[in-house]
């Protein structure tokens, strides 16, 4: 069982905050006393470190010794800290350790410039996961024509020339300055030509080629400014976290989120440093689980922060039944062939491992190489990059210098049998020993290349899960959106009550302290947008009237991005209309760009972009579709209210930690990264919250009232839900269309969800057989008023609620 070490805080009731620039700690402070109200116990706040200026999110860390001026500095940030411990509030801060950035002026990096400057006098000179032997590539030259080496070129234009910079607090020093930004002079070649100065750096300045640009670094997936960090080293951990650690052990921070452990060379390795620094505090991962996943147990953290969970909670909502109508729809209406799922999904990731992250790929083959001088280059290649594809998972978790757990190498060796299965029979045996140089059983290599292929395998399979599959794929099968969001799975097409329990079990018994979720800063669609899309489930045949009927509308969009136009107005349309045209026209061009079929990141469509674009206005303005969706939403409410507010109680109550993402407490549609972390306005929640009743009743107040009920409830039993004694105990029902919980070793709360009400009414709707058995006590249900014994009838029971939740009073 993973629960933080006595007398560590655990949090209980968790609300994410994003800070930025418009968005202070000064700004957190003042929202401490509705946060309180709401029934929260604990901050949770996005990156605190000094980030690249203007950073909306804080992942782009330059200096992890020094706490962000844009968002207030040392003593505001503390003050927040302060103000919120004398209201009882706990503080957890989110924590970056696999990378950090490459910035424009390189300068604002002083780690990065050091180490470029005095390279194995620098005292960062083991910070940065660079090639060895190699020079870091930045390709930021804009130059046209010439050679790949633009030196010569950019001389003679006068653009790359000498001159003196003096860092800000730092005495003047010779630099190198292209088109007038400073970048480091080794000190050693000061004296040198220009032309051999240039090219006598630890960095090369080369043109940006595409995905033909030899990269020499390990980066965040694949963004070439986001600089990975070797925390495998432990004056490195030490360094990097020198100043989160201090402000732990003066009380400041109570406890940390990990940001993208699966991209380290050792996340156990990092955790276990990280647990004794903090004497073990409660800390989560931010960890990726595929299928029926879950955590290595032997991490010692108290679990992830709730991707598995999120996208089960929705799946409990879904109807089966729609699968095949749905798929057959997607295909019809984005002009692409019937495909699984998997296809899909591999075919986007070889497609990654030949572009955008070919650097990573040809690294490997390059280490595989030195490990299997026997094999032919290409062979190599070929085999690798199957193996590569087929891994069904972000990583295996093996440590380097060590054999494979049993498990691991399971996983490894059915990948590897995937793998040979596609490839030519000659490739058989290249495939094994690929596969023993993964799970550390290979004999006869050179042990060091041997053990970094170890680490680099895993970070590449990571790479490509998240940028192949999340990235591309998901964006391409869109069979139901509501089922590609972050660590979601497609191929599950609705769970069944019973499902959801065994899931639940096993992750209270052994992570009683994890994090669950519904939106986060990374959800491709908050959690009410999901539901609204998941409603389509419930009426396929009228949902492809419709969109069979307005499909002539969207002429103007590529064909492969129309069905995510549709679905995604169904879940951004309420009884007020759409959202902003210039929200969904974002939208609509990003998730293009990440489908990466007619247009994208690397090589934007400059036309069929704005055309895309500028036909959003249109398409929102046409009566038909205002009067097709203002009908969809009436037809769909029921289920959307059902989802809604079900999935939310369930969130809140079946595991550990309850996090709210901010603004997330009502209703709030929001489509990816940056829509998901626009402003809050945290003064109208306050003004409903003290309304209480008086403020209306819309899904929206009605979702603001169940939440913080349960928040409410949670801090009257914490021990019903983290730690030793939170128990999960499954609860008897007699129908399918209603289900629920205890939670408690000695039951304090019960919790009452229902499901699929269309199917349900045209089942004959609710029977008065149709209970749910309680534990033995009195239960009062808190949005009724109620009392119950024995059972909860669903036909009575419900009131004007599709869920319920119980308190113990006798």
């Amino acid at each position: 069982m993973h629960t933080p070490a006595a007398g560590r805080r655990s949090p209980l009731n968790t609300y994410r905050l994003q800070l930025h620039a418009g968005f202070t700690f000064a700004d957190a402070q003042a929202q401490l006393d509705y946060l309180a109200a709401l029934g929260i116990t604990d901050l949770y706040l996005s990156p605190i470190l000094t980030a690249v200026p203007g950073s909306t999110h804080g992942y782009d860390v330059v200096d992890p010794t020094t706490i962000s001026e844009e968002r207030g500095g040392r003593a505001a940030f503390e003050s927040l800290a302060a103000a919120a411990h004398e209201r009882g509030l706990g503080v957890f801060v989110d924590i970056v350790p696999n990378h950090m950035a490459i910035p424009e002026p390189l300068w604002l990096d002083p780690a990065l410039w050091d180490a470029l400057r005095e390279g194995e006098n620098s005292r960062f000179a083991g910070w940065f996961d660079i090639e060895p032997g190699q020079p870091l590539v930045l390709p930021i030259v804009q130059l046209d024509g010439g050679d790949r080496d633009p030196t010569d070129a950019l001389i003679a234009a006068e653009r790359l020339t000498r001159d003196t910079f003096t860092r800000p607090g730092r005495e003047p020093e010779a630099v190198l300055s292209l088109d007038g930004k400073p970048f480091p002079l080794a000190p050693e070649t000061a004296d040198l030509p220009l032309p051999d100065a240039v090219r006598a750096q630890r960095y090369s300045l080369r043109r940006w080629e595409g995905n033909h640009t030899r990269l020499t670094h390990r980066r965040f997936f694949d963004i070439v400014s986001l600089i990975g960090v070797r925390q495998e080293v432990h004056e490195v951990f030490e360094a990097t976290h020198g100043l989160l650690l201090d402000l732990f052990r003066a009380g400041h921070i109570d406890g940390f989120r990990v940001d993208h452990p699966d991209g380290l060379a050792d996340p156990q390795g990092y955790f276990e440093q990280l647990s004794d620094a903090t004497g073990g505090a409660w800390v989560v991962a931010e960890k990726i689980l595929t299928g029926d996943e879950l955590l290595p147990p032997a991490w010692p953290v108290a679990g992830t922060t709730g991707y598995e969970a999120s996208w089960r909670f929705d799946a409990v909502q879904l109807n089966p039944d729609a699968a095949d109508r749905l798929a057959a729809l997607a295909h019809r209406i984005d002009e692409s062939e019937p495909a699984r799922w998997a296809d899909v999904a591999h075919q986007a990731k070889r497609f990654l491992a030949g572009t955008s992250l070919a650097s990573d790929v040809d690294r490997l083959v390059r280490l595989a190489v030195r490990c299997l001088p026997d094999h032919s280059e290409a062979d190599l290649e070929a085999g690798l990059r199957e193996f590569l594809v087929a891994l069904d998972r972000y990583r295996a978790y093996v440590r380097p210098g060590r054999t494979a757990a049993p498990e691991d190498a399971a996983v490894l060796a059915d990948a590897a049998g995937r793998a040979a299965a596609v490839l030519p029979a000659n490739l058989a045996t290249t495939v094994d020993e690929l596969r023993a140089l993964a799970d550390g059983t290979a004999t006869g290599a050179d042990p060091s290349a041997a053990a970094e292929f170890v680490i680099r395998f895993q970070q590449v399979t990571g790479a490509l899960v998240a940028k192949g599959v999340e990235d591309t794929a998901f964006y391409r099968w869109t069979q139901l959106l509501t089922l590609c969001d972050v660590g979601s799975d497609p191929t599950r097409f609705g769970l069944t009550p019973a499902e959801l329990h065994d899931w639940l079990g096993k992750v209270n018994a052994g992570w009683p302290a994890t994090m669950t979720l519904g939106s986060t800063h990374d959800s491709k669609r908050s959690e009410d947008v999901r539901a609204r899309i998941a409603a389509i489930s419930e009426y396929p045949d009228e949902w492809a009237d419709l969109v069979t009927s307005l499909d002539p509308v969207a002429a103007e969009l590529p064909a492969r991005i129309r069905n995510t136009w549709w679905q995604t107005l169904a879940g951004t349309w309420d009884t007020t209309g759409p959202v902003a045209a210039d929200r969904l026209a974002a939208y609509l061009v990003k998730a293009g760009r990440e489908q990466k079929l007619w247009t994208s990141w690397v090589d934007p469509d400059h036309d069929a972009e704005p055309a895309a674009a500028g036909a959003v206005p249109e398409i929102l303005a046409d009566p038909t579709v205002q009067q097709r969706f203002a009908g969809w939403v009436d037809l769909v409410a029921e289920s959307v209210a059902t989802h809604t507010l079900s999935a939310k109680l369930v969130q809140l109550t079946a595991l550990g930690v309850a996090d709210t993402y901010q603004g997330q407490e009502t209703v709030r549609l929001s489509v990816t990264d940056p829509d998901n972390r626009r402003d809050v306005d945290f003064d109208d929640l306050a003004g409903q919250l003290s309304a209480g009743a008086a403020a209306g009743d819309t899904l929206a107040h009605r979702k603001l009232e169940l939440t913080t009920t349960a928040l409410r409830l949670r801090q009257r039993h914490p021990e019903a839900f983290v730690g030793d004694h939170a128990r999960y105990r499954p609860l008897d029902s007699t129908t399918a269309y209603g289900w629920g919980f205890a939670r408690g070793e000695s039951p304090a709360a019960v919790t009452v969800a229902t499901r699929l009400p269309r199917s349900r009414r045209e089942a004959g709707g609710w029977a008065a057989s149709d209970v749910l058995t309680l534990p033995e006590g009195s239960w009062l249900n808190l949005f009724t008023g109620t009392t119950h014994t024995g059972s909860f009838g669903f036909a009575t029971g419900l009131g004007r609620w599709p869920c319920a939740l119980l308190e113990r009073t006798g």
